[in-house]
């Protein structure tokens, strides 16, 4: 009997090689792995459908069931994991000393519904006591009028204050100017290799392991979905799924940690490896909902404060399906 075509929407990560390169299988199932960006992962999952399994964010999940479309299940495979207090800038001569030196300020983000910037708003309101509410923000793209970015969410304005760029301009323009106190963004404005920006927090790596130390949460910016067809079809794949991916992440986690041969082009991987075992403890890039389920909680939490969801979208509809 041949085997079935999976086509599956990730990004070239290390902890998905040994999937793509075929050292790790799934019985039944030819796996493939088109080359595409985040953006057609998404199109082409909630949009076309075309993808049996794609990472996305949890709030496009969230957004789905919360507008009736149960196409995709999830599964907690968890691709993308990041601390984000790193990613929030503030002009070099700003005289912000403290996060909660933002309450009421005039804030940059790419786009109200980003992944990133949803967990940031979340940080400021639960540790720093910013009211998201009163806050304005501007939304537009970060190094110019070419660079991405998303639109005043219009029908939300009766929640929250938004502005914009005029026409040309960039959140980056606006902050040179001194009319923006803070971006939160998932990348560097070149503006801060250049020395105009600082980061809020300079020794943003000790704040976010004191944040992990105190909530035991490490931040779910991706989790992978599965066509709830196949599933249908099939109801062995999700866990057989699960399991090829937790395989493949387990071969890269052992890699990094080797210091016969680096497997990671920084000067120092096995050493950062290390650190991280000690922090985050051996398995440092858990999947699951055994590790995962109070960071997915707070954010979908932050999804519905922040009218990403109509409501609180629950864990048991996420993840209708135990895989563990």
């Amino acid at each position: 009997m041949s085997a079935k075509t999976l086509e599956i929407g990730t990004m070239p990560y290390d902890r998905v090689a040994a999937l793509r390169d075929g050292r790790v299988t799934l019985a039944g199932y030819d796996m493939k792995f088109p080359n595409i960006g985040p953006g057609d992962i998404h199109r082409e999952t909630f949009g076309t459908k075309k993808l049996a399994a794609g990472e996305v964010s949890p709030s496009n999940l969230a957004k789905a069931l919360d507008a009736g479309d149960n196409s995709y299940i999830g599964l907690p495979i968890f691709l993308s994991r990041a601390f984000r207090h790193g990613q929030i800038y503030i002009a070099a001569n700003s005289r912000i000393k403290d996060a909660r030196d933002l309450a009421g300020a005039r804030i940059g983000v790419i786009d109200h519904f980003n992944t990133t910037a949803i967990l940031q708003r979340g940080i400021l309101q639960d540790d720093y006591g910013v009211d998201l509410a009163k806050v304005t923000w501007v939304v537009g793209p970060v190094d110019g009028p070419d660079d991405i970015g998303g639109q005043v969410p219009e029908q939300l304005r009766q929640y929250f204050s938004f502005d914009a760029p005029k026409k040309g301009d960039s959140l980056t323009g606006m902050m040179d100017r001194g009319e923006l106190d803070a971006i939160l963004t998932f990348r560097a404005p070149k503006a801060f290799a250049e020395g105009r920006m600082r980061r809020l927090f300079p020794d943003y790596v000790a704040t976010e392991k004191e944040y992990f130390a105190r909530t035991r949460q490490f931040p779910v910016m991706h989790i992978t979905v599965l066509r709830r067809d196949l599933v249908e079809a099939d109801a062995s794949l999700p866990r057989k799924l699960y399991q090829a991916f937790l395989e493949a992440k387990n071969i890269n986690q052992e890699a990094l940690k080797m210091s016969v041969f680096y497997f990671s082009s920084l000067p120092w991987g096995p050493a950062s490896a290390e650190d991280a075992e000690k922090v985050l403890g051996p398995d440092f890039w858990s999947y699951g909902l055994k590790d995962g389920t109070d960071a997915l909680d707070t954010f979908l939490r932050y999804c519905e404060e922040q009218k990403i969801t109509s409501r609180r979208v629950s864990m048991a509809e996420m993840f209708p399906i135990g895989v563990e």
